[in-house]
């Protein structure tokens, strides 16, 4: 005891200069630096409900920070920057613009955060509100003449506009748009709504809740107006094999007016004759029309363009034909054909087929290419008159036997 008493100075002084050796060791092995981390993420929190960061897009996403302590652990946060946990708290901050500390939730009693830069940012925060407003509609042109147009009808009749406050606050009206320009019935369509400032510029900072509505306006024909059918007139027949195929009107309808009692009864509006005597071909005319006492026309001249088509009667024949056999190679012998003949039928117009010659209308068997052997070969129609068409040909395929050696002739008895 008297001993340990007498050395206690030296053993103090032997385990403080072994802790010395010991932190000197320490330090060397894993020495204290300064180092700025550039790429650190800031991450907004505690964001009040229903509101919204208006200067978002100013807001920094990341920062410099400058920190201090074992290079082991720098090393760590370098590869790992999110670890300093770089926080804008939103929590005690209320509705309007806010000076807010960039803090860094990251602690560690060998490691200190020197600096950091930006060391605070600027938010706005405005508060989310609804606001309903009503639909405002504008029809656009007018109906066809004759007709008139009801009080329009839009579902829904309002709509919400959404967002922050001093947005909101911009939005004067809700419009939207509708044209019956020509119309002669209902029309209704699904038309998207606009919002406006109090300028009446287009708003499309906000979108309004529904996007679109339905607009309704009913059109109704006015009692002194009205809208009739035309019947054409004509006379004459067309030439001999020639028929009418169609007949166009242009316009094909008038709107008359005039006293509600005389528009009602009329049915048809009907036309000054159309001459198409002898005609081989289609007949354009413009003619005018005959109105009743008391009815005239609205926004239309009296007179119109009718077209009248003529065509060709239709008809069909059928002829007879021997078979025309071309284009047998070298060498080689038709020993038979079967049939020798085919039937073709015909159709066209009446009085082409009426004048058909038999020069006019060829069958070939085509032997190109064929050798030694028993074939089905088509038969090929050739028609010199225009406008005549081959329906069938019958039958459709011809024996044909090709030998290379010439046939045997048959013994006379």
């Amino acid at each position: 005891m008297r001993w340990l008493l007498s050395n206690l100075t030296s053993l103090l002084l032997s385990l403080a200069l072994a802790v010395l050796i010991w932190v000197v060791a320490e330090q060397e092995a894993d020495p204290i630096v300064q180092e700025t981390l550039p790429q650190v993420p800031i991450h907004l929190i505690n964001q009040p409900p229903d509101t919204q960061i208006m200067n978002s897009g100013a807001i920094p996403e990341i920062a410099q920070v400058r920190v201090r302590g074992p290079r082991s652990m720098v090393d760590e946060l370098r590869a790992n920057p999110d670890r300093l946990d770089l926080r804008v708290d939103l929590g005690q901050a209320g509705v309007g613009r806010y000076i807010v500390p960039v803090q860094a939730g990251y602690s560690h009693r060998l490691v200190e955060v020197l600096a950091i830069l930006p060391s605070q940012v600027t938010v706005d925060l405005q508060p989310i509100v609804d606001r309903e407003l009503p639909v405002k509609f504008s029809v656009d042109g007018r109906p066809a003449p004759g007709f008139a147009q009801d009080t329009p009808v839009i579902t829904p009749t309002a709509v919400l506009v959404r967002g922050p406050a001093s947005l909101v606050n911009l939005v004067s009206e809700a419009v939207a748009r509708i044209s019956i320009a020509g119309a002669r019935a209902t029309v209704q369509q699904v038309v998207p709504v606009t919002l406006l400032d109090d300028q009446g510029n287009e708003f499309t900072q906000l979108t309004p809740t529904p996007r679109a509505v339905t607009i309704t306006v009913g059109i109704h024909q006015l009692e002194d107006f009205r809208e009739v059918a035309i019947k054409v007139n004509w006379k004459g027949q067309p030439a001999a094999g020639y028929r009418i195929n169609k007949i166009t009107l242009t316009p094909p309808t008038v709107l008359i007016t005039g006293r509600p009692e005389v528009v009602a009864a009329v049915g048809v509006i009907e036309t000054e004759p159309v001459d198409i005597s002898d005609a081989t071909g289609t007949v354009f005319q413009r003619v005018s029309l005959r109105l009743p006492e008391g009815i005239s026309l609205v926004d239309q001249s009296n007179f119109l363009t009718i077209e009248v088509e003529i065509l060709p009667i239709e008809s069909s024949v059928r002829v007879t034909k021997r078979l025309d056999v071309q284009g047998l190679g070298p060498n080689l012998y038709l020993i038979s054909i079967s049939p020798e003949t085919v039937d073709v039928l015909l159709s066209g117009p009446l009085t082409v087929l009426e004048n058909l010659k038999p020069e006019d209308v060829r069958v070939v068997l085509n032997l190109v290419g064929y050798g030694a052997g028993t074939f089905q070969v088509p038969p090929q129609v050739e028609i010199l008159p225009q406008g005549v068409r081959m329906e069938n040909v019958l039958p459709s395929l011809i024996q044909v036997t090709i030998s290379a050696t010439p046939p045997t002739p048959t013994p006379r008895p």
